[in-house]
């Protein structure tokens, strides 16, 4: 019987080596540095519901910590838990009005690790000077872009409407 085990056991070791091979072959690595916007591939499955129109990943986050290649801290907002993500389930997120960073040049990113300790912010995670956007000064009357609740959404015009259908009586009574 014990002869049987280690047979599965060196079967299923091989079998693993060869899955990680092939897996290995079709991932494109991807590199997420400190202070950049990412999207997370975070599927959400709701019964009764059919899956093809939802969203699947969810976003904005900020880079937080990298402390492997594979795997980032992010966090949602400054108040939000920050967790860790593999790069596998990341995308770059593209938008014209990028969110703010509230990481400070100069500060350590505090974020708990699962045994509370800080981790050390070496293997090249360096903090890079964030760009400031330049404010948009809005003159009476005028359709300028306004600030978006929402981060990284196109902003909305101040004003815009959407025009009104055009509205025919029934032709039962046109007679």
């Amino acid at each position: 019987m014990r002869r049987a085990y280690v047979l599965v056991r060196e079967n299923l070791t091989l079998a693993v080596k060869r899955n990680k091979h092939v897996y290995d072959l079709r991932v494109q690595p991807q590199t997420y540095n400190v202070e950049e916007w990412v999207r997370c591939y975070h599927p959400r499955e709701m019964a009764g519901r059919l899956d093809n129109s939802r969203r699947k990943s969810m976003g904005p986050y900020l880079v937080v910590n990298v402390i492997w290649p594979v795997n980032v801290m992010i966090q949602r907002s400054k108040r939000s838990h920050p967790f860790w993500v593999h790069t596998d389930k990341l995308k770059p997120y593209v938008a014209e009005l990028l969110p703010r960073s509230w990481l400070i040049e100069g500060d350590a990113p505090s974020a708990p690790t699962l045994d509370a300790t800080t981790p050390d912010s070496g293997a090249g995670a360096q903090l890079q000077p964030h760009p400031q956007p330049q404010p948009v000064i809005a003159e009476p009357g005028d359709n300028a872009p306004t600030d978006s609740a929402i981060a990284g959404a196109p902003p909305t015009l101040a004003g815009s409407q959407r025009p009104k259908r055009n509205v025919q009586p029934p032709r039962r009574y046109l007679e």
